[in-house]
C-alpha cells in the first residue's frame, strides 16, 4: 500500500510540473527565437510587440533602445547566428532615423540564451511633425526556427513574438497614465499647463500614480478657476475654455 501511495504521489508531482511548464513560452524540439518583451514576459499584462517613443520630453540628440532576442532552447557551447531584418514597411530610414550595430551580425553567444541589440534612435527635424515606424522581423536560418509566432496577453489579444515595432516621434505624446476623469481630453496645451502648475514633467506624468493624477487635475482646475475669477479665461487648443476632467471639478 505504501508503495502504491508513493507511486501515485510521484505521478501527481510529475503532472504538476507538466501543468506548470504548459504556461511557459517553451518549445520541445528544434530551437526557436522570439523577442523577449513579447514572448518572454511571465506577466501577460507586460507582453507587447510595439513601443511608442517620443523625444519631446528630453533634449537628447539621440537615444538607445534595447531589443532582447531569446531562444526557446537550452544554451550550447558555441555561438549561433540568428537572422533579423528591417521590415520594408518601416517608414524610418536606416542610417538617418536609426542605426544598428556596425557589423550587423546578430549572435546568440555560447552558454547563453539571450542577445541584446542596441538600436540608436536619431532625433531628426522631420520627427516634429511625423511619426516614423521601425519594424524588425526575426527570420529562420540554419540555427533557429520561428515557430513561436504569437501569444495572448491579459486582454486575450494576440501579441506578435517575432515582429517588433517602434513608433518614434519628436511630438508630445499623451502620457500612458492620462485619465479623462482627471484631465479631460488630451491636448498638448493642456499637458504643458498641468506641468507648469504642478511642477511635473511630461516624462514623469507618463508613470504617475492615480493619486498623483487626481491631485494634478484638481490643482490645475483650481488654477483655471482662479484665473477665470481674475478675468483671464484660459482657452484650450479648440478655442473653448480649458477644463479638467469630471473627477477634478
Amino acid at each position: 500500500m505504501k508503495k502504491l501511495v508513493y507511486q501515485l504521489s510521484t505521478l501527481l508531482f510529475i503532472g504538476a510540473l507538466t501543468s506548470c511548464e504548459k504556461g511557459l513560452m517553451t518549445y520541445q524540439g528544434e530551437d526557436n527565437i522570439y523577442f523577449e518583451e513579447a514572448g518572454g514576459a511571465i506577466d501577460t499584462r507586460l507582453a507587447k510587440d510595439s513601443t511608442a517613443i517620443s523625444f519631446a520630453p528630453v533634449t537628447n540628440a539621440d537615444s538607445v533602445v534595447k531589443v532582447v532576442v531569446t531562444t526557446s532552447g537550452l544554451p550550447v557551447n558555441y555561438d549561433r547566428e540568428y537572422k533579423l531584418e528591417v521590415d520594408p514597411r518601416s517608414t524610418a530610414v536606416l542610417g538617418t532615423h536609426f542605426e544598428l550595430p556596425a557589423d550587423k551580425k546578430f549572435v546568440i553567444r555560447k552558454n547563453v540564451i539571450h542577445d541584446t541589440i542596441l538600436v540608436r534612435l536619431v532625433r531628426t527635424p522631420d520627427m516634429l511633425d511625423n511619426q516614423f515606424n521601425i519594424i524588425f522581423n526575426l527570420l529562420p536560418n540554419e540555427s533557429f526556427n520561428i515557430l513561436l509566432k504569437q501569444r495572448l496577453n491579459s486582454g486575450q489579444k494576440p501579441v506578435n513574438c517575432i515582429t517588433k515595432k517602434f513608433m518614434v516621434t519628436d511630438a508630445i505624446l499623451k502620457p500612458r497614465t492620462w485619465q479623462i476623469g482627471f484631465f479631460g481630453n488630451f491636448t498638448r496645451k493642456k499637458l504643458f499647463l498641468i506641468c507648469e502648475v504642478s511642477g511635473a514633467t511630461p516624462l514623469y506624468m507618463d508613470k504617475m500614480s492615480p493619486g498623483e493624477g487626481l491631485f494634478y487635475g484638481r490643482q490645475t482646475q483650481r488654477y483655471l478657476n482662479e484665473q477665470k475669477a481674475l478675468g483671464n479665461i484660459i482657452l484650450d487648443e479648440d478655442g473653448t475654455a480649458m477644463k479638467m476632467g469630471i473627477s477634478a471639478q
